[in-house]
């Protein structure tokens, strides 16, 4: 089963959090210098994004998993990738089976993904593995068909 644009989120060190949260207010005070004074999205991943080597070592990752279309965004806080449910198995360790859910077919991960400890400090989960609409989660569609059928 293809699995195509999964994005790995990516965490900044708790002192970029801290200097970008500055900048944040900063950029509201009238008062500051930084005032108004908005980055552009490369300028932002130079300061806060995630490391080059970092980026290059999760993007190898990916690649020795075979996974191909792989791009880190300019704010460097999100990698996107493409592959196969096979692939997203044994890189993530989780299988990705397909649902029927009120007579929708979808397809979603069926445990929390995992990545390697030598990753997990600048990984910070991965996105998109099933395809349910941002409004309608598995657990609300799952209430929903529990009140129409006057379970809840």
């Amino acid at each position: 089963m293809p699995m195509g644009r999964v994005l790995l989120l990516l965490q900044r060190t708790p002192d970029q959090e801290q200097a970008l949260q500055q900048l944040l207010e900063q950029q509201q005070s009238k008062d500051s210098p930084n005032y108004h004074a908005w980055l552009a999205p490369e300028q932002f991943g130079r300061q806060f994004g995630v490391a080059d080597a970092d980026i290059q070592a999760i993007t190898q990752w990916l690649a020795s998993h075979g996974f191909a279309q792989i791009n880190a965004g300019p704010g460097r806080m999100v990698i996107e990738f493409s592959g196969t449910a096979g692939q997203v198995r044994s890189a993530f360790h989780t299988e990705i089976h397909r649902f029927v859910i009120n007579g929708e077919e979808h397809s979603a991960n069926v445990a929390d993904p995992q990545v390697p400890a030598a990753l997990a400090p600048v990984v910070s989960g991965v996105v998109s593995l099933h395809d349910f609409p941002r409004d309608r989660t598995p657990k609300s569609l799952e209430n929903s068909a529990a009140r129409s059928q006057g379970r809840v």
